[in-house]
């Protein structure tokens, strides 16, 4: 059994489809995350209720800053669940890249939003997450002559990884 579903079977019914909205990110942080919650709220409870036992469930890891993400396992197997609705996703994908195009919240990467929202590779993310497959290309061209290894790493891994935002299974 993974570490998902032992985390689910223990878990309010709802749980799955609120971890697959906060999957939607490639990492969070606790304001962002409380977005994406009240987007996608677990009946009868409040964000922090969910989001802190969560964050300190060992299905996460703290990252730069104020940014922590799921492991990766975690991650990946999360987005192939079919447990949120392809609208909701597609919304929650428009969120993170309203931010990363914002240049008014550049100065807050890292603490109030995940610095890789701000980056080429991350916009390419979101961009083929909600369909617009010109717009993320164009992006992960920047993103390969990008100066920062890391905005570099990002974009090879979401390009090797096989990674598909239209391949969903069950968990």
């Amino acid at each position: 059994m993974s570490h998902l579903k032992g985390f689910l079977i223990g878990s309010v019914p709802g749980c799955e489809r609120t971890l697959v909205a906060l999957a939607s990110a490639e990492c969070l942080t606790d304001e962002v995350a409380t977005e994406i919650y009240n987007l996608v709220p677990v009946e009868g409870l409040g964000a922090e209720d969910f989001l802190w036992p969560f964050k300190y469930s060992g299905l996460t890891e703290p990252r730069n800053g104020g940014e922590w993400s799921m492991l990766p396992s975690i991650w990946k197997e999360l987005q192939q669940s079919n447990a949120l609705e392809t609208e909701l996703r597609i919304s929650i994908h428009q969120y993170l890249l309203g931010i990363g195009q914002d240049p008014t919240k550049e100065s807050s990467a890292g603490n109030t939003f995940p610095s890789y929202l701000f980056t080429p590779a991350g916009k390419a993310y979101h961009y083929l997450c909600i369909g617009h497959a010109v717009e993320s290309q164009a992006q992960y061209k920047l993103a390969k002559v990008h100066p920062a290894p890391g905005v570099r790493w990002l974009a090879k891994q979401l390009l090797t990884s096989g990674w598909n935002p239209y391949r969903r299974s069950s968990i």
